[in-house]
């Protein structure tokens, strides 16, 4: 969260990618307002929000002015084992209610008691007793924890009221690792709806009546809702960490709205946008002739290339122009590569913008290649090309040309 004094910037919802990323931009968000903006703890920060119920939040801990009690505290009894409300479906991941600590005092704790089982034989029950009162002692403990934490941040939240303005920005699985625990198992949803996010912003604007409400939603590629003018909706791409997501949240801070247009103005703004963006992204995979290929070296399989050779530039293209600004190219392999490649980029008269050497080591870690540049001018005929060195095989299943 980034507080200022008449400016607030609230990440809702599982805010560990948003808090990352606002953080991070204190400064630029400071200069795009005009008043200093302070990084400070947020209700937030450490929550996964299941996203159809961040309205219910609103109207209940908000609106209703209600605080968090023990009697509405589980202990999920699984994988994370951390707090949470089944009213609203907020899970408390704060770190020292994290699992790691958990099974590792956990841990401690069996290993003493398993000692002294062995040590009173048969009066060994007495000692699975005790360890019994101390599963019930940690729990109270991290009830106690939740309780007083975050009804404390609650109050912090609710103080937002004084403000003459917030922005209210939404985020979720749908711009975060699906890999985490808590989503493959089930416990929250993932992706926010349309009606949830419309549920969202009418309660949170009951619970802060005063000033200005602006509302902002960052959408993974994949959930992009359509129709939507409640809420100003950006777009970024498929990654697999929130640090390769900092530059497109740099151009989404700066293209951030500094106040809440009428639904049609926002419902206006957020085609163009969407449109603007559809436009800003080149998939090129096998089926694509703009990609000439040295065939000798390279076959094309259905939508994949199959790669195999020597030495020498393999593929090239696609002769595109490109209007100024930043891009990214990558190439997706499907199998891992063995070898070395060399990727470049160059345009018009072949002269080359940036140029990067992958071996197998550095392609093992990640199936994707990237290579970023930046034009302040229009590129022509832009082209991207690889070339192998001493001998490559992989199998290439497409590379994408993006302007952030």
């Amino acid at each position: 969260m980034l507080a200022g004094k008449t400016i607030d910037i609230i990440p809702v919802g599982n805010s560990c990618l948003n808090g990352h990323q606002l953080d991070r931009s204190a400064h630029a968000l400071s200069q795009k307002y005009g008043e200093t903006l302070s990084s400070t703890s947020s209700f937030f920060k450490w929550i996964f929000q299941d996203p159809t119920y961040v309205g219910s939040f609103f109207r209940i801990y908000l609106s209703e002015k209600k605080n968090i009690s023990a009697d509405q505290l589980d202990i999920e009894q699984g994988h994370s084992e951390c707090a949470f409300i089944s009213r609203t479906n907020t899970w408390f991941m704060h770190d020292l209610l994290s699992p790691e600590n958990v099974r590792a005092e956990r841990a401690i704790s069996d290993a003493k008691h398993e000692k002294y089982r062995n040590l009173f034989g048969p009066l060994g029950f007495f000692v699975t007793k005790h360890q019994k009162k101390e599963r019930k002692r940690e729990r109270e403990n991290s009830i106690r924890h939740v309780v007083n934490k975050f009804n404390y941040l609650l109050e912090k939240l609710r103080a937002s009221e004084k403000k003459e303005k917030r922005i209210f920005v939404f985020g979720n699985g749908d711009v975060g690792p699906l890999s985490w625990d808590i989503y493959r198992r089930g416990h929250i949803d993932v992706r926010y709806t349309k009606l949830g996010i419309e549920d969202a912003c009418a309660e949170i604007a009951k619970a802060f009546p005063s000033g200005e409400n602006i509302f902002v939603y960052v959408a993974h590629e994949n959930n992009v809702i359509d129709g939507l003018d409640c809420c100003y909706q950006f777009i970024t791409s498929d990654r697999a960490t929130f640090h390769e997501l900092d530059d497109e949240w740099d151009d989404i801070f700066a293209a951030f709205p500094e106040r809440m247009g009428s639904p049609q103005e926002v419902l206006a703004w957020n085609r163009d946008y969407a449109s603007e963006k559809h436009h800003r992204r080149i998939v090129l995979d096998g089926t694509d002739k703009r990609l000439n290929i040295d065939e000798t070296q390279v076959s094309r399989r259905n939508s994949v290339f199959d790669i195999s050779g020597k030495n020498g530039i393999v593929i090239w293209g696609p002769y595109v122009n490109l209007r100024p600004g930043r891009y990214e190219v990558e190439f997706f392999f499907s199998t891992p590569p063995q070898g070395e490649c060399v990727l470049d980029v160059a345009h018009e008269s072949g002269e080359v913008i940036i140029s990067s050497n992958f071996g197998t080591e550095r392609l093992s870690r990640n199936s994707v290649a990237r290579l970023r540049f930046e034009t302040t001018e229009k590129m022509t005929n832009m082209e991207t090309r690889m070339a192998i060195v001493n001998g490559f095989t992989a199998t290439l299943s497409k590379i994408v040309i993006t302007r952030h």
